[in-house]
């Protein structure tokens, strides 16, 4: 990068053979200008004339008469703000010199003040070279600012001068800001400060923009250590020249996020151009140079033809663009405001340069990345690759695919914008719809089941459940894993007049009952619409889209037409109209699979099945029980087994045990179904109630035995339990029909009968185990 500097040689008086460095500011012709001429003497008043001190004449010009004085005469006394205020003295500088400023401050008041310290060609202009020197709001302390002076200088008496600034914050008015004491100038070694500046000007890093490598940063970094002289300084500074930039560029502020604009911050993109200067760059916008309004003023203007050279230093990846007069930055967030160039510090005047092409191009990448996003391509569930029932088409999800691989392409490879911007209306106009494949068969039944990870219901089919004789209590809940449970878990599928399919289920009895929502079978509360209900209406059946997941194996999603919501649940015991949990797997209802099995010496078992079967087993019986005369127990055979019905099961071999597997699907509804005296369990029963019989075969006599206590004994699913008739007696055991059996059990009733054990001891009652009666063994759990 070019940057500008101005360096300097030494000036030195030798008095009496040694080296003083001379002050160059005399205690004769100041001007004192500005408000003070202008008769407003609460801005700052100066004691007349000018006296010299001897004993000060080497600190600078001795303002006040003493150094404890702090009011009265020959007092600096500077109040308030306002850039038209300064004090000027002609001095006799050189080109290629390098001055240090000295300010003496004994006394302040109630705030800081910055003030402007310079050479001009005329009296309070800083065209030449320039510094600034902060005043604090202590008493005292010495304050410098050191100026470097440009090679070549038009006017041979040239102008110091002394102005506060406004960003003095004291009002018109106010306690004093500061009283000085002394001011001395006095010239420094030139070529030690120019190296000074000439290094802190580098660019800390290479420069993206401006095409600075790091190789010439450091190249130049070594070439001014090493100069001897100012020709050589400015040489190695020489060797960073800019390139000419072309193309079309925007500078954005990087604090508030606002662009440059012709003077002013803009909300919107402003193009920006860049022309080479002898030092810097000319910045254009709307056709109009970026420019400093007047050689000594702090505010901007546009121009057509008057110019300013900026210089740009990059800092981590933003520039300072830095003029005549420091630096641009802005106090505002807010687009209209305005921008200054007098800047001292980086105050929201960091900027970013954004290539205009380049951020166009990013843009449209980007707007085809979100395109690209919102297209979901499935990577699971594809025909030929899932087992789905419902699957996305393979055909379509290729074509699909490739598009999306061709866009991303472009994303990530182009360097063209209207090629970007061709695949971007290329996508828009893209049918990224994927067509489904609806394999779902109107006559199977089929099991919904959990799918989602993780949750306690993971893997449970849906049963349907509901209270008879009231449709609106019909819901849905989960229940055991697929085939292992005799519940209602299978479901069907057809489609309606709008080709949109719906789920219903075939009751024991053979009723079809159709999935809907509470408020179609007359709910009223406000979450009607999430309930899961039945209703025997096929029109008020709820419509439905299948669609299978994108990314999960063997998962699919199903959505409620009439509210857009996915069909889900909350719990293990809910399943809604709602959008929790809705990962489930559709798979063919896997049937329950029922052993038929009686040994030969057994004889009788007994059985209950969750579906009708036709009864084709050879050598084996079904029978109902219900009361006969008495205390005996009828039974009458029956040719077909329906579902959800107790029965007896006679094996009519008397040298074969009988079994049979029965495969069917579950169509109950409840855990137990009682016929007659018979009760059957679809499930497990842990702990029979007592006063139940139980059939066993104890001592070789096989019958239906009363259940002495709760918990002593526990009954298989698909198995059956006997009541006692009403009218029998409390009997301890029925029998099919066994004389010796009725005997026996007659004799005990009757308290006729003679019991003893196993050792032929005579008991006064029957006991636990194996117990004689009247010759007959019974046993007793």
């Amino acid at each position: 990068m070019k940057l500008k500097h101005l360096l300097t040689v030494a000036l030195i008086a030798i008095c009496g053979g040694s080296a003083i460095a001379q002050n160059l500011l005399q205690n004769s012709d100041f001007s004192v200008v500005g408000a003070l001429a202008s008769g407003a003497k609460d801005r700052y008043a100066v004691g007349t004339p000018w006296v010299s001190n001897v004993a000060f004449a080497n600190m600078g010009i001795r303002v006040m008469a003493s150094s404890a004085a702090k009011e009265g005469g020959n007092v600096l006394v500077w109040r308030g703000s306002g850039n038209s205020n300064y004090i000027s003295q002609p001095v006799a500088a050189e080109a290629g010199a390098a001055y240090e400023v000295t300010i003496s401050q004994v006394a302040s008041g109630n705030a800081n003040a910055n003030f402007n310290v310079g050479i001009g060609t005329a009296a309070g202009k800083y065209d030449v070279a320039s510094g600034v020197v902060r005043l604090g709001t202590s008493n005292d302390g010495v304050k410098t600012v050191k100026i470097l002076m440009p090679t070549t200088v038009d006017a041979t008496n040239l102008y110091f001068t002394f102005a506060n600034t406004p960003t003095n914050s004291a009002s018109s008015g106010s306690d004093p800001v500061s009283q000085i004491d002394y001011i001395k100038m006095v010239a420094i070694d030139a070529l030690a400060y120019a190296k000074e500046v000439a290094l802190g000007d580098l660019p800390s890093a290479g420069d993206p923009i401006f095409g600075i490598s790091e190789e010439k940063i450091q190249a130049a970094k070594e070439a001014i250590n090493a100069a001897t002289t100012r020709a050589e300084v400015e040489a190695a500074t020489s060797s960073l020249t800019i390139p000419a930039l072309s193309g079309n560029w925007a500078i954005l502020n990087a604090t508030n996020g606002l662009y440059l604009g012709d003077a002013v911050l803009s909300a919107e993109s402003q193009t920006a151009t860049f022309e080479k200067a002898n030092s810097g760059f000319y910045i254009k916008i709307n056709d109009k140079y970026i420019n400093m309004r007047g050689d000594n003023n702090w505010s901007m203007s546009a121009d057509a033809t008057a110019k300013t050279a900026w210089t740009f230093t990059l800092v981590d990846d933003k520039y300072t663009i830095k003029g005549p007069k420091g630096l641009i930055g802005t106090d505002a967030k807010t687009a209209g405001a305005a921008v200054y160039g007098d800047k001292k510090e980086a105050n929201n005047g960091y900027w970013k340069i954004v290539d205009l092409e380049a951020a166009a191009l990013a843009s449209a990448k980007g707007q085809l990345q979100e395109i690209i996003n919102d297209i979901k391509v499935p990577t699971a569930n594809i025909e030929g690759s899932s087992s789905n029932i419902i699957t996305w088409d393979g055909a379509s999800v290729e074509v699909v695919k490739t598009a999306v691989e061709d866009a991303q392409d472009v994303v990530d490879n182009s360097t063209s914008l209207s090629e970007v911007n061709a695949q971007i209306e290329a996508l828009k106009n893209f049918d990224t719809d994927i067509e489904v494949i609806n394999n779902i068969d109107k006559d199977t039944p089929y099991n919904v089941i959990m799918a989602k990870e993780g949750l306690g219901w993971t893997n449970k089919a849906v049963t349907f459940t509901y209270s008879e004789g009231n449709q609106n209590n019909y819901a849905m809940a989960y229940s055991d894993e697929p085939g292992e449970t005799n519940y209602n878990q299978s479901v069907y599928f057809d489609k309606n007049g709008n080709d949109e399919l719906y789920m219903y289920i075939i009751d024991a009895a053979g009723k079809k009952w159709y999935v809907t929502d509470g408020t179609h079978v007359g709910s009223t509360v406000a979450w009607a619409g999430s309930q899961i209900r039945m209703t025997d209406v096929e029109e008020d059946a709820m419509p439905l889209d299948i669609y299978p997941s994108f990314d999960k194996k063997g998962v699919c999603e199903i959505v409620n037409i009439w509210t857009g919501e996915h069909i889900g649940s909350t719990n293990n015991n809910g399943f809604y109209c709602s959008n929790d949990n809705y990962d489930l797997a559709i798979k063919p209802a896997a049937q329950k699979r029922i052993n038929i099995a009686i040994k030969k010496e057994n004889k009788y078992g007994t059985i209950i099945l969750p579906a009708n079967v036709e009864n084709h087993f050879l050598g084996i019986k079904f029978y109902t029980v219900s009361a006969g005369e008495g205390s005996s127990l009828e039974l009458d055979e029956v040719t077909d087994l329906k579902a959800n019905t107790p029965y007896i099961v006679e094996n009519q071999s008397k040298i074969d045990d009988a079994s049979a597997f029965i495969d069917c699907y579950a169509k109950g509804f409840k855990a137990q179904y009682t016929n007659g005296l018979l009760t059957g369990t679809l499930e497990p029963i842990a702990k029979v109630e007592a006063g139940k019989y139980l059939l066993q075969n104890q001592g070789g006599k096989v019958g239906f035995y009363k259940v002495p206590e709760e918990g002593t004994l526990k009954l298989g699913a698909n198995r059956c339990y006997l009541t006692k008739p009403v009218a029998s007696e409390a009997k301890e055991a029925f029998f099919f029909d066994e004389e010796t059996a009725i005997k026996a059990l007659d004799a005990l009733t009757s308290g006729k009968a003679e019991i003893f054990d196993m050792n032929g001891r005579k008991l006064n009652k029957m006991q636990k185990g194996i117990n004689i009666v009247n010759g007959v063994k019974v046993l007793v759990k």
